[in-house]
Order: structure tokens, then C-alpha cells, then sequence
């Protein structure tokens, strides 16, 4: 599949993410293996990932001497591994118990946060405001940061949808799907009647060079391949969309669902 490019820089800023919602339930380990093996990512992270996977994927994850591990059997496990130096990382519960997220600063020749999401989704005839508080608490933290911000994993939630596009905004974030495509992942059978679930966002530090959606290796996502480039400081024609008053008052509103939804007997 062909790669949508930007420009260049230095390499020693320059890194590959290969991120993919593995299928807990998939146990044909091997499409997995070989995606990794013939991607070699700088960066990796992998979602629905149980005790099984993470056997599975020993030889594989050996390979990188940074990596946050939480095997989890109810789909929500969770494993980040990088080549790049990290710093204060560490795995945290943001909205629902069991439900992992991950957090670092990581250095490609400057420092920069990562943040690494796989919300549960709403069941039908539930409400979403785990999910959106969890997104919501993301969003923020990336705009309090000083340091460039990547955002990545299963958001289980579109693109265009209030919450995501509130991500983004408050966040400070840029879609780099934005001119290039919807880069659909879910279900992995059907992409062109599918939904881009699967998401990176950046803050206007980092540079695209490469973005693709992968082929099937099993699983009910599709893989996202990217590489990005730190360019130290904010290209003038990137700019983040602003954040509006109402935007806050959005985000203020979806926290106190969640704080009255968690009250409920």
C-alpha cells in the first residue's frame, strides 16, 4: 500500500509506530509475527493483548529495551514497546478499572510525551461517558504539557465524531488523515465500508512523513503504520484548531457525567 508523504529531517528525529488491536480472541499469532519482523517499528504498540499474546510475541519484544507491559484477559491488556530512550512511564487506570492506559517521555533527539488509549466502548443502550471521560482527561494533560505530544491506539470512536474532534482541540492536536484520507480499520474484512477507530494525533512539532493503513493479519482492526519526524518547533501552515469557551465548558460537562455516573448505587 502506498505511503501519503511530507517533508524531511534530520533522521536521528525521524521514528516508525506500528500500532494494531491484535484480537484477543485471534490465536493465529503468526500474521502478527511476520508484521513486526517486516515493519521492525521503533515504536510498537499492540491492544487486546492477554498472557497468550504476550508469550506469543516474546522473541519479538525482546528486541526493545523499553517496553510497559499489562497482559490482560478481558481485552483491554496492553503492551508499548520502543527503541526510543524513555522516561517516566507508567501504566494508569484514567476512567474504568482494567482498562490500561500508557504514558512516557520518549526522545528522538528532543523529548516528547506519548499517550496510548484503548477507552471500552459504549455497549448498546449504555452511555459513553467512561469512554469520553477518559478522553476527555487525555485531552487535557496534552494541553498542560510543554513538551510535542503523539496520541495513539483504539479511541473506539470515529474521527469526526464531538468527542474525538473535542480530543483534538483541546489537545492542541493535528489529524494527519486530514487531505490524506479516512484510513477506515474497523472491521478489518469490509475497510471500504469501514471506521477510522484507530488513531494517531499530533501536536504541530511533529512532521508525517509516512501514513498507511496495513494489510489484514487476522485481526478485526487493520495495523497503522507511520513515521514521523520532530522538527523542534511548530511549522507556521500547522496550526491547531483553537479551543472555544464552549469547547471547555464540553469537556467540564463530561467529567461531571462521569463523577455522577460513577456516584450511582
Amino acid at each position: 500500500m502506498a505511503f501519503a508523504k511530507a517533508g524531511s529531517t534530520s533522521t536521528d528525529r525521524c521514528f516508525s509506530i506500528l500500532s494494531l488491536n491484535v484480537l484477543e480472541s485471534n490465536r493465529d499469532y503468526r500474521w502478527t509475527v511476520q508484521l513486526i519482523d517486516q515493519v521492525r517499528p521503533d515504536l510498537l504498540l499492540l491492544m487486546e493483548t492477554d498472557k497468550r499474546w504476550a508469550a506469543a510475541l516474546a522473541p519479538q519484544l525482546a528486541r526493545y529495551p523499553n517496553r510497559l507491559e499489562r497482559p490482560l484477559g478481558n481485552t483491554y491488556g496492553m503492551i508499548l514497546a520502543t527503541r526510543l530512550p524513555m522516561r517516566d512511564a507508567n501504566i494508569e487506570t484514567i476512567a474504568e478499572k482494567n482498562t490500561p492506559s500508557m504514558h512516557a517521555e520518549l526522545t528522538a533527539g528532543d523529548p516528547f510525551r506519548l499517550i496510548a488509549l484503548h477507552p471500552r466502548p459504549p455497549l448498546p443502550g449504555q452511555v459513553t461517558e467512561a469512554r469520553d471521560a477518559e478522553i476527555a482527561i487525555a485531552a487535557r494533560r496534552a494541553a498542560r504539557t510543554r513538551l510535542p505530544v503523539l496520541a495513539i491506539g483504539d479511541f473506539n470512536d470515529v474521527a469526526w465524531s464531538h468527542t474525538s474532534q473535542l480530543f483534538k482541540r483541546v489537545g492542541g492536536y493535528l489529524d494527519p488523515r486530514i487531505g490524506r484520507g479516512t484510513f477506515a480499520t474497523f472491521p478489518a474484512r469490509t475497510p471500504l465500508l469501514g471506521w477510522p477507530l484507530d488513531h494517531l494525533f499530533v501536536t504541530p512539532e511533529f512532521a508525517v512523513r509516512d501514513l498507511a493503513v496495513l494489510e489484514d493479519v487476522g485481526s478485526d482492526h487493520l495495523p497503522v503504520h507511520a513515521r514521523l519526524c520532530l522538527t523542534g518547533r511548530p511549522a507556521d501552515s500547522k496550526r491547531p484548531e483553537s479551543v472555544s469557551r464552549e469547547d471547555r465548558r464540553d469537556v467540564k460537562e463530561v467529567l461531571q457525567e462521569y463523577d455522577e455516573e460513577q456516584r450511582r448505587p
